[in-house]
């Protein structure tokens, strides 16, 4: 029958008989936007994108379609009885309607309008509590197979893949599944677990933990939680590394206490002095590491090497003297921003704050009689400090012909009366004989 070849082509599930005149066709049940759903009595409300399709059995009898409807059995996991039921009545009402060859075509639409709008009830939808697994298992399974026959591009190797080999993480951004595996894989292997998120550059949210043993298998994400869990050990202000050697076991020792047993090597030992555990009635010493060490940890040492340091000197030792020296260079930006702020120069021979009050910007240091500039801390020669300023190409760069920068009319026309009368003010010997540029 024509009929069923249009409808046939238009929906290929479709599967009749021509010799009875009859078949059956699943419709599918999704959604744009989520849909909120309960089972049972709980309270909890699950969102979903899709249910288990309506199954429409036909038949069409002798007389169809002009004085007789066809013969609707509809079935449904999710479906009440009385929404079957009217549902059915609405189909004959539609026939009623055409009665022509497209019948058919417009009780299927009808029927999957009246589905992708749940027949108009309120949310959430209320299904009985044992259909629960049914519902969820269904939208999952849909989700994915939807997912399957889309095109995504992978955010690490940049090439156009099907969503059959893609992962789409919790963020619902989209990399290839072999990629994401290679790169989580490697991030586990090589120690670097604050790694192992989104692979979007703005975008660092953490993967589920199934997602993530599904993507890099049972072994690598059984170390991925070892190392997550030493992490959290060393990150705890009680845990301590056992000193002994080729031992390096974490060990959690009580709150304000210092005595802390290995659970491997059962050696029991002092977290301030790291040697066999002495008792209380004798105090330890603690060493304190040089500061170049402390430099050469924070700025240059790799993890290798931190683990070495810290089994020498001590965790807790090292982490102590690293926040000492940190709260060192801090206090002494904030001093020098303020000295900045201040117009005050450090003497550059022996580093004691100098402001100048009044006069050129040649200075001699009060503490250690050293001659420097005050523009740029240098140090100027003794036997002729003006060439500083005088001498363009020479040591002065940037300073040259600023030695009056900064000084007022007022001292300038003094310094002059002075000069004409022979007075010269302390170490002003040169003043006279410096010529003043105009800087450009």
């Amino acid at each position: 029958m024509e009929e069923l070849e249009t409808l046939a082509a238009i929906y290929p599930e479709l599967e009749y008989d021509t010799d009875t005149l009859s078949g059956s066709l699943e419709i599918t049940a999704s959604f744009e936007e989520p849909v909120k759903v309960v089972f049972g009595d709980a309270d909890t409300q699950h969102e979903i994108r899709n249910l288990p399709p309506v199954l429409l059995f036909f038949a069409l009898p002798e007389g169809y379609p002009e004085t007789k409807p066809p013969q609707f059995d509809l079935q449904s996991l999710w479906m009440t009885d009385g929404q079957i039921a009217k549902l059915t009545t609405d189909l004959i009402h539609q026939w009623e309607q055409v009665k022509d060859e497209s019948t058919l075509f417009a009780c299927v639409d009808l029927i999957k309008e009246q589905v992708e709008t749940v027949f108009g009830e309120a949310q959430p939808l209320k299904f009985a509590a044992n259909l629960k697994s049914n519902v969820l298992n269904y939208d999952v399974c849909a989700d994915k197979e939807h997912f399957a026959t889309m095109t995504f591009t992978c955010s690490i190797c940049q090439e156009t893949r099907k969503g059959a080999v893609c992962t789409q993480l919790a963020c619902a951004h989209v990399s290839c599944t072999a990629c994401l595996a290679d790169y989580y894989s490697t991030c586990i292997t090589q120690g670097y677990i604050e790694m192992v998120h989104c692979v979007e550059v703005e975008c660092k949210d953490p993967l589920s933990p199934e997602q993530l043993s599904d993507i890099v298998g049972k072994e690598s994400y059984e170390r991925y939680q070892k190392l997550v869990h030493k992490r959290r050990l060393e990150k705890d202000p009680n845990s301590v590394t056992c000193p002994r050697t080729n031992c390096d076991t974490l060990v959690y020792r009580k709150p304000g206490e210092y005595m802390a047993r290995c659970s491997r090597c059962k050696y029991a030992f002092c977290v301030n002095c790291r040697k066999a555990w002495h008792g209380t009635y004798r105090g330890c010493v603690i060493h304190v590491p040089p500061d170049s060490l402390i430099k050469h940890y924070i700025d240059e040492a790799d993890e290798d090497e931190k683990k070495d340091i810290e089994f020498t000197w001590g965790k807790a030792n090292i982490e102590t003297h690293v926040r000492r020296l940190e709260h060192m260079e801090e206090d002494e930006k904030l001093f020098k921003d303020a000295m900045k702020e201040a117009n005050i120069i450090a003497c550059p021979q022996c580093n004691v704050p100098i402001e100048k009050a009044d006069g050129c910007n040649k200075i001699k240091c009060a503490h250690c009689l050293a001659a420097f500039c005050y523009l740029c801390g240098t140090s100027v020669s003794s036997e002729d400090p003006y060439a500083h300023w005088r001498d363009k190409d020479g040591d002065g760069g940037d300073c040259y012909g600023r030695l009056f920068e900064g000084i007022t009319e007022e001292e300038l026309e003094r310094r002059a009366q002075l000069a004409m009368v022979g007075i010269v003010e302390e170490d002003d010997e040169n003043w006279q004989a410096y010529e003043y540029v105009e800087p450009e």
